[in-house]
């Protein structure tokens, strides 16, 4: 039996708060060229982003512009059977906080379009709340992790913490690992992504998910 790996996403990158139309138009034919190919590699997601506004400044004004743009992809979504996943985002973007991101998800009002929850990412006075808010849209989760101990704890983020969170939501959906730790520019990849990984699966074992 030849060995089988499922890809759980894929992860463009991509931007709706471009200043123009035209460069807006070039990121949804982006995200519909990535649709075609999560369908070939048979990935159920994929992660999208709402975007960062050109200027920043302009977050209300260009908010019907990036969700008109999601709603097209939405469209091509739906055709082909690939969820899109819109990761929340900080520095700048549309979708810091919770809030934010429910805005979007209730406006789109589609199940074919839900939320790549990172658990790092939110920037609501209380993350785990946010989480907790947020989970019952996720049908992908990039576990963030930040600084690992020697002996496999993350330091930084409450994994308990969001475990619990995930088991009380009977969250049944994929759980990836995104490493940014021991000070992002001086990693040491070998050594504690592996750590991280037990760790994830060792709460995974203990909360039953």
């Amino acid at each position: 039996m030849r060995p089988q790996l499922t890809i759980a996403c894929l992860s463009p990158g991509n931007n709706f708060g471009k200043a123009t139309p035209k460069e807006r138009k070039a990121e949804v034919e982006s995200i519909k060229k990535w649709l075609d190919a999560a369908f070939i590699l048979g990935a159920p997601c994929l992660r999208i982003f709402a975007g960062w506004p050109e200027p920043p400044k302009d977050k209300e004004k260009l908010w019907p512009e990036m969700a008109a743009c999601i709603k097209e992809c939405e469209k091509a979504a739906k055709q082909i059977g690939i969820v899109l996943a819109i990761e929340p985002h900080n520095d700048g973007g549309f979708l810091p906080t919770a809030v934010d991101t429910l805005r979007l998800i209730k406006e789109i009002n589609s199940p074919w379009v839900r939320i790549n929850l990172d658990t790092g990412n939110y920037q609501d006075p209380d993350n785990y709340q946010a989480i907790q808010d947020t989970i019952q849209y996720a049908p992908h989760i990039h576990a963030k992790v930040h600084h690992m101990s020697d002996d496999a704890k993350e330091l930084v983020f409450d994994f308990d913490k969001i475990f619990t969170i995930l088991k009380n939501a009977d969250y049944r959906g994929f759980f990836s690992l995104e490493f940014e730790g021991q000070d992002f520019f001086n990693q040491d990849e070998f050594k504690y992504i592996p750590r991280a990984v037990e760790m994830l699966k060792r709460l995974a074992i203990k909360y039953e998910i």
